[in-house]
């Protein structure tokens, strides 16, 4: 009867050591992989900065690429200012947010893609670098007219950006504009008539598609009635103006 009991406890013990030991192995693995990506994300962050860092100091219309590892527990990268962040989904559910600073701010889109990627470098002009190979949106001139004004004379809106193409197209509600590319100055150019036909006189926003899948980020677009005053803020951002 002893002896029976002896044996059922030892049973006992060495399940409770097993399973002590898997609990502690699945716990140090954790540890060991959330290090590994921490690792990952402070490398591809580091030769973002570097790379940026190098291209502002050349000549405007420089371009290049970096080679950067994007760590599977990523969740976005973030352009700020002279700031680029990636932030990571920990174990625990928090998020760990890598930063570097750069000597030039940095504006464009990373898509977010796991796993060893080229990150396409450009150098816009002397205080901005872009990342990535989206189309940029500056600013759209005029941002703000008239419906007096587009029924009567037809102005033209200028986009100024970077990335444009031939191919370029610019977009309103997600229908295509007949768009007009400027080879000699890089600018794209649509009859505000067509942006009135979509929109009549509610404001709304532009935004660049360039095939195969290049989206650019949106400006505001406002042809409003001579009595109210126009939404978009003076550079084609969103916003009233006064």
């Amino acid at each position: 009867m002893k002896q029976g009991q002896a044996a059922t406890e030892h049973l006992f013990l060495i399940g409770t050591l097993v399973f002590v030991s898997l609990i502690l192995f699945y716990y140090a693995f954790q540890q060991i992989s959330e290090a590994r990506n921490i690792a990952k994300a402070e490398d591809a962050v580091s030769h973002l900065a570097e790379k940026v860092n190098e291209l502002s100091t050349l000549t405007a219309g420089t371009r290049d690429t970096v080679w950067v590892e994007i760590p599977s527990s990523a969740l976005d990268i973030r352009l700020s200012g002279k700031m680029i962040s990636l932030v990571l989904l920990l174990g625990n559910k928090e998020q760990y947010i890598l930063t570097k600073e750069t000597f030039a701010d940095v504006v464009g889109v990373i898509n977010l893609t796991v796993g060893l990627q080229q990150i396409y470098v450009a150098k816009i002009n002397d205080t901005a670098v872009k990342l990535g190979l989206d189309p940029l949106l500056f600013e759209a001139i005029p941002s703000c007219l008239t419906d007096e004004e587009v029924l009567n004379y037809n102005p033209p809106i200028t986009l100024f950006g970077f990335d444009f193409q031939d191919s370029s197209t610019v977009y309103t509600q997600d229908t295509p504009l007949p768009t007009t590319y400027q080879q000699d100055v890089q600018t794209l150019e649509v009859l505000s008539i067509e942006i009135h036909n979509i929109l009549g006189t509610t404001h709304g926003e532009l935004q660049v598609r360039t095939p195969p899948s290049f989206v650019s980020n949106n400006v505001c677009i406002h042809i409003h009635e001579t009595t109210t005053p126009c939404f978009c803020a003076p550079g084609g951002g969103g916003g009233t103006s006064e």
